[in-house]
């Protein structure tokens, strides 16, 4: 009927004969106001029909029907989120009702209601108590309750605003007690509890706004009002957020932020950008909360809107912080202080000193950050703002620190670890994080000790409720510097056990890597698919311009520039995705030192290495023993060796060809690094590894870079006296697979032949050979969807084709197929029984890892998505000497009983010795997995 109604309304109105009178703007007006809460979109076209037919009546409406349409539309525009709009609107609509007389004198008093309202969301709050007793008066004249109880509310609104929430929620009582005495259940009275609602969640009162938030939800949802439903949705996020359930908070914002966008709503769904940028940071995000936080910002200010324009800007200062760009973060600070000590805000002046203390501390202006910090906390404590009260708290002892006096950091810093179990658990682990600095800068191990744990315990307990393995893999990024210093502290104190350490050393590393490796939480995204398919396309293009030589031309440029946005989209789309997942179950800690051991062959040796700070453990593994070593050389020389045969290997990539007559001298280059690198990561264990037989290692952080199947111990490479493959984590030991060789096996051989490398027909005709006829499928240049359709009922997977390691977004690392490519993200989402996967391109097993060493890389995407045992490269490789390694790989795989990758590639890189003695030849492949 409603539908019916505004059609013929919007006929009437279109008609050329339309004479526009009050009667009728009354009726527009009273139809429109009914369609804000269920339909914002179409009470605005409404509204502009009603103008465009006053703008084209050729007799004059009178100045009271004049009011009614620009009221109209100021209510129309409210809702749709057009405030300037809206605000001007209703300027015209009080100066019409001002110029009809008395007898207008109830609807001025509206007009003036909506007006107040407006004005005071824009942040204009000033503006909005001016007009305040003009407003109170005239209605109390005429005796209309009703809007008076919404004046009230909208005074509330303006205290809120301001941030006298206090005051806020006085004013929201006066009005509760009208609409209450009156009997009033309608739009305005659920505006109403949603209001009182945040003022509660401002204030701390959590269960009481959850419980408004809650019954206002079902009572919109009863009564068919899906846009305040929305807004209900979006103001009870913050309440989830503050509880630490990141999932619901998240799911919730989805929600709104749809509705929002679907009616075209601005603000609110500016507002919903930074509700998720806001969560974004606090889950060690800032490079995502910063994009979401500007774009927040433009639509704020598109509107006029200069308060939440400000919210948005402080922001992405945040962000900055945590981008390390004090300086950058500090110029955004500045005029949001200037902003509100004009606006008279004492709160968010003192967020906004807050933050830039913590730019002062990064910048080593101790006393400055003091200064700041204490002004700060002085205003939160006035406020009874305990969260920030208890950060700014944490900076001044984190200033003193700093300065080297850690007995006036433990002052300061007591206080608020006795309160700690009452904030949120981000704040909690912070606490306890410095606290443990605190304590071990002052000689107190054993309170040290404790306080990390407590900071690990908490750390725990968050990832229960972060939604996605991205989100959770980015939060422990921000805090395994707590794993790291509780490691650093046991290992100062005498005689630390295996049995202590080992256990947080798995805690500390590649736990989202550990996750997808379980089972898929969601189906993949179909939009999302399609995406990533127009991606592909793209970068294939891309590659095309650049390897004709065209990495400088405009179109080279135009498409890069495609690239990068359309990556920006998809990533925003699977975080949106990843928001309505379910947390992470409870860390169940790793297995037995003992138990690893019993998994080991006779013959088997096991390394895993961790890189702590300034040192690097190696702990090692044999059938019944495990022991631990700290290496005596620092991490940093480690890592500058490393960085030295990684540039010599990859420079030799690029001039293989024209240095043929000095590779004797390079090798011998090579040798002495190398060497180097064995005295710094092998020698030390020697005497606990068996002498010959399997050595698995398993790599953290930089170490995952190193050529350890290449490193010598002055006469013998490693690869001639141990068959070397990695793992990982040590979990993979553990895997549940199906160790009997599978008859039939379905071989895939796929590779792209038309662009490919050099070598690639020649090379899957050699792979497929290897192999009964029957078993083998051969892909030339297939597309992402074929691939995709063949990888998860394939037994043996040999893929050749070009391979682009993202460094700067791992999730984009890509094999390149016909009309398009294969993303990390892609093999993600699919499910692989594969017994081995050959990934036959350059630098696919390069990985990206972060402190938290959560492995990021084609290779480890194979791995995740189900891949028993895998073949990848470790540099940009030889095409020819490929092809040697390839053919002696497939030789000694399937002549041998077991399939044994590890011993048929140990045999295939001593062939191909024979031929090319640089290891940069032969020792380009590595296996990784069980």
């Amino acid at each position: 009927m409603s539908s019916s109604l505004t059609e013929e309304l919007a006929e009437r109105l279109r008609s050329p004969d339309m004479q526009l009178d009050e009667e009728v703007a009354r009726e527009v007006r009273d139809h429109a106001a009914s369609l804000v809460l269920t339909n914002p979109a179409d009470a605005y076209k409404l509204s502009g029909d009603l103008l465009q037919a006053l703008n084209r009546s050729r007799n004059p409406a009178g100045e009271a029907a004049e009011a009614v349409v620009w009221r109209c539309r100021a209510e129309a525009s409210a809702y749709t989120g057009r405030l300037k709009e809206s605000r001007d609107a209703y300027v015209k609509a009080s100066e019409a009702a001002r110029a009809a007389g008395a007898g207008a004198g109830k609807l001025l008093g509206q007009i003036l209601v909506g007006r107040i309202g407006v004005l005071s969301l824009m942040g204009a709050s000033r503006d909005a108590s001016a007009i305040v007793p003009e407003a109170e008066r005239i209605l109390k004249r005429h005796g209309d309750l009703e809007y008076l109880g919404k004046l009230y509310m909208n005074v509330g609104n303006a205290f809120y605003h301001a941030e006298s929430y206090e005051k806020a929620r006085r004013a929201y009582g006066r009005a509760a007690e009208i609409f209450d005495a009156m009997g009033i259940r309608d739009a305005a009275w659920v505006g109403l509890l949603i209001n009182q609602a945040v003022a509660a969640t401002q204030l701390g009162r959590i269960e009481e706004a959850r419980r408004l938030f809650l019954e206002t939800e079902e009572d919109c949802r009863r009564r068919g009002h899906g846009h305040l439903q929305a807004r209900v949705q979006f103001n009870r996020a913050f309440v989830e957020q503050g509880a630490g359930d990141f999932r619901e908070a998240l799911a919730l914002l989805e929600r709104a932020g749809e509705m929002f966008e679907a009616h075209g709503e601005i603000a609110m769904a500016a507002a919903t950008e930074r509700a998720r940028a806001e969560i974004y940071l606090e889950l060690g995000m800032p490079r995502e909360a910063m994009e979401f936080a500007r774009s927040s910002a433009a639509a704020f200010g598109g509107e006029e809107m200069a308060v939440d324009e400000m919210i948005s800007r402080i922001v992405e200062a945040r962000a900055l912080l945590l981008l390390d760009r004090p300086e950058a973060s500090a110029s955004v600070l500045e005029p949001a202080a200037a902003f509100y000590a004009r606006q008279r805000i004492r709160s968010r002046l003192a967020v906004v000193q807050l933050l830039l203390a913590w730019a002062r501390l990064a910048q080593g202006r101790l006393v400055e950050c003091r200064s700041l910090a204490r002004r700060a906390l002085r205003s939160f404590q006035a406020f009874e703002m305990t969260r920030l009260a208890s950060e700014a708290g944490r900076l001044l002892a984190e200033s003193y620190l700093a300065s080297a006096r850690p007995d006036r950091a433990e002052e300061i810093l007591r206080p608020a670890l006795q309160k700690g179990a009452h904030l949120p658990l981000g704040e909690q682990i912070e606490l306890n994080s410095l606290g443990g600095r605190i304590s071990a800068a002052r000689g107190r191990a054993g309170e040290a000790v404790q306080r990390f744990r407590r900071a690990v315990k908490s750390i725990e307990a968050q990832r229960r409720v972060i939604p996605g393995i991205e989100f959770r893999a980015r939060a422990f990024e921000r805090h395994v510097a707590v794993y790291h210093d509780l490691i650093d502290l046991i290992l100062s104190r005498e005689r630390p056990r295996i049995g202590t350490l080992f256990p947080l050393v798995e805690a500390a590393r590649a736990r989202g890597f550990r996750e997808r490796l379980g089972p898929k939480v969601r189906s993949p995204d179909q939009r999302i698919a399609r995406e990533r398919a127009r991606l592909g396309s793209l970068t294939r293009r891309l590659e095309e311009v650049e390897y004709a030589g065209g990495t400088g031309s405009g179109r080279s440029r135009e498409l890069r520039r495609e690239v990068r946005g359309l990556e920006r989209e998809i990533e925003t789309r699977v975080l949106r995705a990843q928001g309505r997942e379910p947390g992470a179950a409870g860390w169940r800690g790793t297995h037995d030192v003992r138990e690893i051991g019993a998994r080991l062959a006779a013959d088997e040796s096991l390394v895993e290495y961790f890189v702590g700070g300034p040192r690097v453990l190696a702990f090692v593994f044999t059938r019944g023993r495990g022991s631990f070593i700290t290496l005596p050389e620092p991490a940093d020389s480690i890592r500058e060796a490393a960085e030295r045969i990684r540039f010599h290997l990859e420079t030799l990539a690029l001039t293989a060809e024209r240095l043929a007559a000095s590779l004797s001298f390079l090798r011998d280059a090579a040798d002495s690094v190398l060497s180097r690198l064995y005295e710094m990561l092998i020698r030390p264990l020697e005497d606990r590894l068996h002498s010959r037989g399997r050595l698995i290692v398993v790599p953290h952080g930089f170490l995952h870079d190193v050529p350890f199947e290449c490193l010598k111990d002055g006469e013998r490479y490693v690869d001639e006296r141990w068959c070397v493959s990695r793992l990982p984590t040590t979990d993979v030991l553990f895997r549940r697979v199906r160790r009997e060789r599978r008859a039939p096996r379905r071989v895939l051989v796929a590779g792209v032949v038309d662009g490919g490398p050099a070598s690639v027909e020649s090379e899957m005709l050699s792979v497929a050979s290897s192999f009964p006829r029957d078993d083998v499928r051969l892909l030339r240049d297939p597309t992402a969807d074929a691939l995709l359709e063949e990888l998860p009922r394939s037994h043996i997977i040999h893929l050749v084709t070009h391979a682009v390691f993202r460094g700067d977004n791992p999730a984009f690392s890509r094999l390149s197929l016909r009309g398009g490519a294969l993303f990390l993200a892609d093999v993600l989402d699919v499910r692989l029984n594969a017994d081995l996967v050959v990934l036959s391109a350059c630098n696919t097993g390069q990985v990206l890892t972060g402190r938290a060493d959560d492995l990021s890389g084609v290779a480890h995407g194979f791995l995740a998505a189900g891949a028993r045992r895998l073949v990848a490269s470790q540099w940009r490789v030889h095409d020819a000497a490929t092809q040697t390694v390839m053919e002696e790989f497939y030789r000694a795989y399937s002549g041998s009983a077991e399939g044994d990758p590890v011993r048929a590639l140990h045999a295939a890189g001593r062939a191909a010795r024979e031929r090319w003695a640089h290891p940069f030849f032969w020792g380009g492949f590595s296996v990784h997995g069980r």
